[in-house]
């Protein structure tokens, strides 16, 4: 009886419950408001708006849910809701529960990319010498938001006991409801230590309301790509859930629904997220409740202060009835009836546990099996025949492995079995099979359960068909694709042509002697300029979008930087009659460490829109550091920006004011480019600008500083700057397939000095590889007979040392990847800047 009471309790966790929510026009989603509720629908009721948008005619609600009496859970237990969105803790215990399943997981913007994991941070008054690790917490008070926040207390009582220390029962724990509030009683010393989600004290200092010195971080933890101060392991972010009983087709369109919104929509930039994506794998949070014994896991025994705490009244009358009357027969007969009143209401209690847990078994949505050791199957419930199409009469008695597929299933059951006798506990996708002979994808967790001699007698497994999920997963996949090949075979096609005319036109430039004929070519060479910016602005916001976007860390010298900037733009500047005028107030003594071309495109787009959009007076640059930022100030003197238009500066395709792009032109890239850039390196754009005055546009990055001297390493990281004009020579291999651009190369190649020779395909390049000596190949990637890739694979193998660069309009991270791989040394793209051609060749050549 005792067996089977533990294995139904345990179903009774495990499984979903299922009960139909009355037919609504209206779908409810319930939010954990852990900093109010108030804050709660301010930030998701565009959430609600969305929906409604995208599902019209269904309509969705925002009901705001807090700790206090678990008001989220009797929402979710009592269908109150439809749907939910609350962090990984509290989910997990609703799904062991049986009463949720996730959908999507959201994804958070962070300084380095998007994020879809957190934790926890520790933190302590800085005088607090003693307290560096969880374990010197025992016997200090303690400040958390609650006791069912994850990242505010669970996962900080996970690394506790890790090294030790139950800190439920040798600290002071004091919960304030509120994440804030902990760090700001901290900072005044009201506490030794206060436990927080990660990410929050990076959120107070940059509102101001928080300085790095008020505070020391306990117990630190280095996590590549992660980019918040951290204590604790990580976890994924908060889940968005469906509530067992709500409809599976209005879960995959709601799904659906999530999973294209962009990091631009209202709903998620008032949420504070980038967006949703595929369910996360939740089985780190249902380790920690295991380890911790919280949740399903938390111990239900009744303690002294508990009983004492509830019956006081009565224990009270009988102490003073015994007291008065020393009735010692009374007083036995009395507990006895107790006593035995207690175990009815007990005994009522199991038997009603019991029937609950029989009808989870029988109703729930989600598939269940339950098998003994040997395996084979026991039991399996309505559910499971649907989904499979076996009956209960065909699945009992046999090895659970005859309802998956055979490919793969050897490999699947060894990980089943080393996490089931390892912890007892396994969770996975796998191929299932059905009656019908189609296979079917599905998410399943198994969980042993055990007798009082902790020895395993039955298995139980929940499963979902989750086909419409992988359905959205390869649509998405196949989207992306798409656009990425689209985008490098524009770009292709855009730079070949680019690269004629721009070429051609600065050759002509330098030879015509006539003023207003040269004044024309300055103008097509400026025309297919902003064509190519077009171009590279389109690549640029795709691989931001796509979160493939990287910047990199390297020395660089700032002041050369700026002069070459100066140098681009002076002419520009005076040509319009403007001042160009640029301010450094210290010299930096040092490199700075940065992504030098990322700077350098951020505030050529700043000073080119200052000039473009100024008709007098003129442009300051500005350049200085403090408090371990550098910024760079661009202000002008132009037609300014109306301040209720302000922010759309910095949107996709926006100007403030439509009627500025048909004036002055401009795609309205630029701006959100830049930003973006600034934000992936740790930095902001701020603005600000009166109408018919100007404005001024001021980008901020972290100011770090290299060990190299500026002036000793300025010729090995800043060469770009200086004007090339002494004489090279030697023997180049052209291969080109475009008789415009073999002319365009020649020419550029022997008016440095050099002598060349042309391949108008790789099988020529070849040939003329394997019989003349040449000191240098320039490799077009994309030509007839033979394309680049295998002429430089058959050129590599005659001549290991000979430089071979690709001169190619691919100029995709894939392609510059399998150029590298089929040998070549260097890469130079389309259309060809001369500067970088002669840098490359000269460093390649040694010359």
């Amino acid at each position: 009886m005792l067996r089977a009471l533990i294995f139904f309790l345990l179903t009774l966790l495990l499984a979903p419950v299922s009960a139909s929510s009355p037919t609504t026009e209206r779908f409810k989603i319930g939010v954990l408001a852990y900093k109010g509720k108030v804050a709660a629908v301010q930030r998701w009721s565009e959430h609600a708006a969305y929906l409604n948008e995208k599902l019209a005619p269904l309509q969705f609600q925002i009901i705001p849910l807090t700790y206090k009496e678990d008001e989220m859970t009797k929402a979710v237990i009592n269908r109150q809701v439809d749907f939910i969105i609350t962090n990984p803790g509290h989910y997990i215990e609703l799904e062991l529960g049986g009463h949720v399943s996730r959908l999507a997981t959201r994804r958070m913007s962070g300084p380095q990319g998007v994020l879809d994991l957190f934790g926890g941070t520790v933190i302590a008054h800085p005088s607090s010498t003693d307290i560096n690790r969880y374990a010197d917490l025992a016997g200090k008070s303690l400040l958390i938001p609650s006791r069912s926040s994850l990242g505010g207390w669970q996962v900080h009582l996970r690394e506790a006991v890790a090294q030790g220390v139950d800190l439920r029962e040798e600290s002071t724990v004091t919960e304030l409801k509120n994440h804030t509030k902990v760090v700001e009683a901290v900072v005044r010393g009201e506490a030794d230590a206060g436990f927080v989600r990660s990410d929050l004290v990076e959120e107070l200092i940059a509102k101001g309301k928080l300085q790095w010195e008020q505070f020391k971080v306990v117990n630190p933890q280095s996590v590549t790509g992660y980019p918040y101060r951290l204590s604790t392991r990580l976890y994924p972010e908060w889940p968005f859930a469906k509530v067992s009983g709500t409809s599976t087709e209005l879960a995959t369109q709601v799904l659906q629904a999530l999973l294209v919104m962009s990091p631009e929509d209202a709903a998620a930039r008032q949420g504070k997220i980038y967006g949703w994506n595929s369910p996360g794998h939740y089985s780190a949070v249902n380790d920690l409740f295991r380890e911790t014994g919280l949740g399903p896991y938390a111990k239900t025994h009744t303690t002294l202060a508990e009983i004492l705490n509830e019956y006081w009244r009565q224990l009270l009358s009988i102490t003073m009835l015994f007291s008065l009357l020393l009735l010692v027969s009374t007083l036995r007969t009395k507990r006895a009836n107790r006593s035995l009143q207690c175990e009815i209401v007990e005994r009522q209690k199991v038997e009603q546990k019991l029937r609950q847990a029989a009808n989870v078994f029988q109703y729930a949505d989600e598939g269940i099996i339950i098998a003994d050791t040997t395996p084979k199957i026991i039991d399996v419930n309505q559910a499971f025949c649907r989904i499979t199409g076996f009956s209960r009469e065909e699945a009992v008695g046999r090895d659970p492995g005859f309802m998956y597929v055979d490919e793969g299933v050897t490999e699947d059951y060894q990980n089943m079995w080393e996490g089931l006798l390892g912890s007892g506990f396994w969770s996975g996708t796998v191929w299932g099979l059905k009656r019908s002979g189609s296979v079917f994808p599905q998410q399943i967790t198994i969980t042993s359960v055990v007798n009082e001699s902790k020895e395993v007698e039955q298995y139980v497994g929940v499963f979902r068909d989750i086909t419409a999920q992988k359905e959205v997963e390869r649509l998405q996949f196949e989207t992306s694709k798409a656009k990425d090949e689209f985008l490098a075979s524009m770009s292709h096609e855009l730079r070949t042509p680019l690269t004629a005319i721009i070429g051609h036109s600065e050759l002509l430039v330098e030879q015509e002697p006539d003023r207003e004929k040269r004044r024309s070519l300055q103008t097509i060479e400026h025309a297919g300029r902003i064509q190519l910016a077009l171009v590279n602005d389109i690549l640029d916001i795709s691989k931001l979008e796509s979160g493939k976007f990287t910047v990199d860390e390297a020395p660089y010298n700032v002041s050369t930087l700026i002069h070459n900037i100066e140098q681009m733009f002076s002419i520009q500047a005076h040509d319009k009659g403007l001042f160009l005028k640029v301010v450094q107030q210290i010299p930096e003594s040092h490199l700075l460490l940065g992504d030098k071309h990322r700077v350098q495109q951020i505030l050529i787009n700043l000073i080119s829109n200052a000039i473009k959009f100024t008709e007098q007076g003129g442009v300051t640059l500005s350049i200085w550091h403090v408090d371990g930022q550098i910024h760079f100030k661009v202000k002008d003197s132009g037609i300014g920006i109306p301040s209720e238009t302000v922010e759309q500066v910095f949107k996709r395709f926006e100007q403030a004011d439509s009627s500025i792009s048909r004036r002055f032109g401009g795609s309205g890239l630029g701006l959100y480019i830049s930003i973006n850039l600034a934000k992936l390196m740790g930095g902001d754009i701020r603005v600000e600008s009166i109408e018919g005055e100007g404005s001024q546009f001021q980008l901020n990055l972290p100011y770090k500083v290299s060990t190299l001297p500026a002036e000793a390493h300025a010729n090995q990281y800043d060469n770009e700057g200086r004007s090339p004009v002494e004489s090279l020579h030697g023997n180049l291999l052209v291969a080109e397939d475009t008789l415009e651009l073999q002319i365009l190369e020649r020419r550029m190649l022997e008016s440095m000095g050099f002598t060349v020779a042309i391949a108008e395909n790789g099988l020529k390049a070849v040939e003329l590889a394997s019989t003349q000596p040449f000191d240098a190949v320039l490799m077009d990637m994309q030509m007839p007979v033979m394309d680049g890739i295998e002429a430089t694979q058959n050129i590599r193998q005659q001549h290991p040392e000979l430089p071979i660069i690709a001169v190619t309009a691919n100029v995709m991270q894939k392609h510059r990847d399998a150029f590298h791989a089929a040998g070549c040394s260097g890469f130079i793209s389309k259309p060809i800047d001369r500067n970088v051609l002669r840098e490359t060749l000269t460093e390649m050549l040694k010359l």
